[in-house]
């Protein structure tokens, strides 16, 4: 099984901590993971997913040209975990986690990323994520630098207002 798996777990703004401070003085709003491996096989490679986000207690919010990560998302009981998009006009959540890798998703990650970089960059502690960073030249390099790409996707999931739904109750008649 010839992958790689990148993964980058952002801590989101959190107001009841950050509430008075300056963008560029925020303490929550960082990476508090990043991780590179290359697992032997598929399942051991959708386990490191899960095991993480049930770790940090993160959503998912991947690529969705990676189909069988679906699958097994669902199958194994993770998809609580997957984190949508909401359609602003509809207020309806997508119909998969994540965003697909099209050219627009790459210009909205290097406008993330380098806002990040602005107000929060000089409180990063993930080297490798900051040399990733510097070494980037344009949007074609996202395929090369997967731990830009990993953190590009955690920013622009924060964006996301899918926790600001009201929540769904589902009831069932025991009787």
């Amino acid at each position: 099984f010839p992958v790689t798996i990148v993964i980058c777990v952002l801590m989101e703004y959190d107001a009841t901590v950050d509430r008075n401070k300056a963008k560029r003085d925020w303490d929550t709003f960082q990476p508090v993971c990043t991780y590179r491996y290359r697992p032997s096989t598929q399942e051991e490679y959708f386990q490191d997913i899960f095991m993480c986000a049930q770790w940090f207690g993160a959503m998912i919010y991947p690529e969705q040209n990676v189909e069988a990560l679906f699958e097994k998302m669902f199958a194994w009981g993770y998809g609580g975990y997957g984190l949508y998009d909401v359609d602003i006009m509809t207020g309806k959540t997508k119909s998969l986690p994540g965003r697909y890798n099209s050219t627009d998703t790459n210009q909205d990650m290097v406008r993330e990323i380098k806002d990040y970089i602005e107000f929060h960059g000089h409180k990063c502690n993930h080297d490798d994520l900051l040399v990733e960073v510097k070494n980037f030249r344009g949007v074609e390099d996202f395929t090369r630098l997967d731990l830009k790409t990993a953190f590009g996707m955690s920013l622009l999931g924060s964006k996301s207002r899918y926790s600001f739904l009201p929540l769904q109750t589902c009831y069932r008649d025991w009787e």
